[in-house]
């Protein structure tokens, strides 16, 4: 029961997130169209720096401020969501952002003033705190959960992995190993955050040189800019077997190999699972997912002692 609510936590805040992720994206481009109201359930940031943009700032500057406190965030907030699917880690990565965007609207009314509208601003920002953090803690008891070498299958569920005298056997269980992934190149955590960095820095290069390329065409600029943003997406999308390789273990039980989530405890089975190519980070897989359909997996080489149950 425990682990059902623990699930139900974690799934109840990648709702939230994405919640968070759509209103936020409707509110910008309310804000930008001068439609003149938002919806609740947002970011406030984003918000912000439009109106600063809008009211503040001018030209250049505030097409920097709108790209890199609206846009950004947004983008890294869709990146958490996405990733947050295999890893606990990267909603915690989402929290952190929130709790950033909490304290950006502490600062705002202490430096403007408190205003009674802000009230009910307040309450949605603390349900949605409150949302995030429990499947944060949620997710990292799901993950330390399952920090085990070994279970044991059942004699009654599981006659072939019993011995004649109904002895219980030990099924070993493949888990991630830091060491042994940074040693086949397969950690590739430190390669995206310093990817968020670059993203930031090219940003400012890039609008830079597009300010002076399109002059005051605003819409080319952040077409550019979006282009931009949706390849990086892409290219985290493609990075994350590498980035949830830690919330996977693997193991086989009557000659199927099965993958374990410890992010929500679901147990996958890879039907006729079969390497298709390595490389050196990772195994390239397929497993029969429907009767006619066969189904690409990536398994970054993270995990010790794995290509003794893999197929060739």
């Amino acid at each position: 029961m425990e682990k059902i609510n623990l699930v139900n936590s974690y799934k109840n805040a990648r709702s939230t997130l994405l919640a968070v992720i759509i209103f936020s994206v409707i509110n910008c481009l309310l804000l930008l169209g001068r439609v003149g109201y938002t919806f609740l359930y947002s970011a406030i940031t984003p918000k912000l720096a439009i109106i600063f943009a809008q009211h503040v700032f001018r030209g250049f500057t505030s097409l920097i401020v709108i790209v890199m406190f609206a846009f950004v965030p947004l983008a890294l907030y869709l990146i958490s969501y996405i990733l947050s699917n295999k890893d606990w880690k990267w909603l915690r990565v989402a929290t952190i952002l929130f709790a950033v965007d909490i304290v950006v609207f502490v600062i705002f009314f202490l430096k403007f003033g408190f205003d009674s509208s802000m009230i009910i601003d307040i309450i949605f920002e603390a349900v949605i705190m409150f949302s995030l953090v429990s499947g944060t803690i949620a997710g990292k008891k799901l993950n330390n959960d399952f920090e085990v070498e070994e279970i044991i299958i059942d004699s009654a569920a599981n006659e072939e992995e019993t011995g004649e005298d109904g002895e219980v056997k030990k099924v070993k269980i493949y888990s991630y190993d830091k060491q042994y992934a940074n040693k086949n190149k397969a950690n590739k955590n430190g390669l995206v955050y310093l990817s968020v960095l670059g993203l930031m820095a090219a940003m400012v290069v890039l609008i830079v040189f597009l300010t002076t390329l399109f002059k005051n065409n605003v819409l080319m600029i952040l077409i550019v800019v979006y282009g931009l943003l949706a390849v990086y997406i892409v290219m985290i999308v493609k990075l994350s077997p590498y980035l949830s390789a830690k919330s996977f273990q693997y193991f086989k039980k009557d000659g199927v190999i099965y993958r374990n989530s410890t992010a929500n405890g679901i147990v996958q089975a890879l039907n006729d699972l079969r390497v298709e190519s390595t490389t050196e980070d990772s195994f390239i897989c397929s497993y029969q997912k429907k009767e006619n359909q066969r189904k690409k997996l990536i398994i970054p080489n993270s995990y010790p002692g794995l290509e003794e149950i893999l197929k060739y």
